[in-house]
């Protein structure tokens, strides 16, 4: 299992990094040993994956098919303690097995017959297709993995894939941009990567955001280091993925905090005055429309949609708290009586 790894790779770092973690060189080291440690990190994160062909699928995880297959012993190649299980540690283990993993069968059965992803005969009684949102049929992930046959499989190669980019873009923006020495990059990709969510959230849509944010931050960077036409359009089409990605709220929160991490080390690092820095920073601000236009496909049946079922309007309607607005805060605590009582709600 990938947590024996991690505390294994967490040691290793500290023990390399010794007193000098975030200590800048001066010099840049090279992509390549970039790309090695991030490869380093993969394979002491993922090596059950890669070399004794464990699943990183949710749908191989989800209790609610063992009752019709004997369930498959755990892989690790590291010690792992006796009283662990296949789940433990898991997030949405649900929402990847129900929602994602078959929006990716989905999508590679459009691709093999010609059939439209825009309505879904296979769910219920039919419904929508991305404009459901939950799916994220047009996803990078969900794409890629369709295109090479949407299998256990294809889908735990694609997200080790996914975490290798995410670990050598971040290393990239860290040391290259950010000045700091190779071996703080290492710790900062390690804490980014080794914490709760990112593992618990590698397979399901509402992490996607996290790991295609240190690709877009790294597309923003070099558009403030020289603002070129190739580099503008790579960041439309990096930001064109997340918009792909439609979990609003995770994918809006990480959009932002992209754009305002760029932004200030663009403003906050240069030596014109802030009117001056300011306008230099409308390159990466461009990327949002470019973006948005390269995603326009698909949210225009999005909001069609939403405007023809009517939700939105709904959500308008909904009845709203009254009273003194110090009383908000306690509107999100759940309110608790002192005798316990149980209810069901319809």
């Amino acid at each position: 299992m990938a947590h024996a790894s991690s505390r294994l790779y967490s040691g290793t770092l500290v023990l390399l990094c010794g007193t000098n973690l975030l200590n800048g060189t001066g010099t840049t080291t090279s992509p390549t040993k970039c790309a090695l440690a991030s490869l380093g990190l993969i394979l002491l994160l993922f090596a059950d994956v890669l070399f004794q062909g464990a699943s990183l699928a949710p749908l191989d995880y989800t209790p609610t098919l063992w009752p019709d297959r004997t369930p498959a012993a755990p892989q690790s190649l590291y010690p792992e303690s006796a009283n662990r299980n296949i789940l433990d540690s898991q997030g949405d283990v649900g929402s990847g097995a129900w929602q994602m993993q078959p929006a990716i069968r989905f999508m590679a059965y459009c691709m093999r017959t010609g059939e439209s992803p825009w309505w879904d005969p296979y769910s219920s009684s039919g419904r929508m297709g991305p404009e459901g949102l939950y799916n994220v049929l047009f996803s990078p992930v969900v794409l890629v993995s369709a295109i090479f046959g949407g299998s256990s499989t294809a889908i735990s190669y694609v997200l080790v894939a996914s975490y290798f980019i995410c670990c050598f873009t971040l290393m990239q923006c860290l040391h290259r941009y950010m000045g700091i020495g190779f071996l703080g990059a290492c710790a900062g990709a390690s804490a980014y990567l080794l914490n709760g969510f990112a593992l618990a959230n590698l397979s399901t849509a509402i992490g996607q955001p996290y790991f295609l944010a240190p690709v877009l931050l790294l597309a923003l960077m070099r558009i403030a280091e020289r603002a070129t036409i190739p580099r503008i359009f790579w960041a439309g089409l990096v930001q064109a993925g997340m918009f792909s990605i439609t979990i609003f709220p995770p994918m809006v929160l990480t959009t932002l905090a992209c754009y305002s991490v760029a932004l200030l080390a663009n403003i906050g690092g240069s030596d014109l005055p802030f009117r001056h820095a300011l306008k230099a920073a409308v390159p990466q601000l461009a990327v949002l429309p470019i973006g948005l236009g390269m995603v326009a496909f698909l949210y225009l049946p999005i909001l069609e949609a939403q405007l023809w079922c009517a939700p939105i309007g709904s959500f308008y309607r909904r009845v709203r708290p009254h009273g003194p607005p110090l009383q908000y805060p306690s509107r999100g605590i759940p309110f608790r009586n002192t005798k316990p009582t149980f209810a069901v709600h319809t």
